[in-house]
This record gives C-alpha cells, structure tokens and sequence, in this order.
C-alpha cells in the first residue's frame, strides 16, 4: 500500500506486483492466468489481496499495472529458506533432503528466466494492465530435483514423506500468454540451472 501510494504521489508510469503461484492453490499442471484462485494459506492470500490492491491503485490514480506470478524461483543470491536452496545445503553438509510427498510436483523456474520475464512485464507495451505466468513452463518431481541435487554434489540422504498437506498440490504454469505477448522464452533446464546454483554456491562458500 506505501508503494502504491508512493506511485500514485511520483506519477509512476507502471506499476509492477510481483505475485505467486501459490494464488492459484492447487491445480494441475498448464494452469492459466484465468485459472481459479483458491489461495490456501496467509501467504498466498496477502498475495492475491496485493494483485487487487495492485489493480485499485492504478485505476484510481491512472497509472498501468503488471502482476507476475513466479514459481520455485532458485539461482544464485538466493534466499536459504526455499525447497533447491535447503536441499543443496543439506546436501552439502552431508544431511537429509526431506521430500514431502513422492508425487509433489513444482515449475522450478531459474532467476535469469524469472528476471528477464519481470523486465518484459515492467517495460513492454503489451503488458499494461496484464498479469502473467512468469516461470519455466515445465514441471518436475520434488523427489527428482532432490535426486539431482544429492548426484550433483555427491553427498546427503534423500528421504521421502508424506505430503504437507499445508502447501497446495501443483504443476507447472502456461506461460503461453507471456510467450504470444511479450516474447518470453525460458532458457534454462532444470540440469543447466542447478549446476549453476551450485557452481556459485561453491565460488561463495566460506
């Protein structure tokens, strides 16, 4: 709210909401911008409550608006507190990655991709007054990044559990409007990605 009425104040030409996927609570995979939302925790509905806050502010004061909805977002200067962050940490003191559910699937979405996409979504034309997908497109089994992860590094114990039934059950993301509008194209495979979480998480390690 601060910053919307800081845009509203400054004449801001766009305003750009980054939201979740977790809006959509759970869905199968392809879902689209249209798709239902159902947020299933706090979390998500203080997102989809700053998607509307969002589409008030710009309304009233006349500026554009943009919302992205991201997934799994991972890479390098990322946070310690996401699923690819704890399992490469946990890997590499030679502990437990802790899958919670064997069929619990996620976009995971490298930064660079995610980046490029909230660029196209700040500046181009066509995304005034939209909201996009922004993610990999692609989904993956948590077990399989955990999988990779353990190889890649060589060390740490994958254990399977059963589903938090607290986070939503999900797919991967269209971004097929992305795509047509704005020309957005995702880069980065899940292999490609975790390899060069890694290589800077080694190059910055004490």
């Amino acid at each position: 709210e601060n910053l919307l009425e800081a845009a509203a104040l400054y004449n801001v030409k766009r305003f750009m909401y980054v939201s979740s996927s977790m809006v959509y609570g759970d869905f199968d995979g392809g879902i689209k911008e249209t798709g239902d939302k159902k947020p299933g925790s706090l979390y998500a509905t203080y997102k989809l409550a700053g998607e509307q806050l969002t589409q008030w502010f710009a309304k009233r004061a006349g500026f554009e608006w943009s919302v992205v909805r991201p997934s799994a977002v991972y890479g390098p200067r990322d946070v310690e507190d996401r699923v690819v962050s704890k399992f490469f940490a946990n890997a590499m003191n030679n502990g437990t990655l802790n899958v919670n559910g064997i069929d619990e699937r996620l976009d995971f979405s490298h930064v660079s991709d995610v980046a490029r996409g909230m660029c196209l979504a700040a500046t181009h034309p066509a995304a005034a007054n939209e909201a996009f997908n922004i993610t990999r497109g692609e989904d993956e089994t948590i077990l399989t990044a955990a999988t990779i992860i353990q190889g890649m590094v060589g060390k740490g114990e994958v254990f399977i559990r059963e589903r938090d039934m607290s986070m939503p059950s999900r797919g991967f993301l269209s971004v097929n409007k992305a795509s047509r509008l704005l020309g957005y194209k995702p880069m980065v495979n899940i292999q490609e990605g975790f390899q060069d979480y890694y290589d800077w998480i080694k190059s910055h390690t004490v």
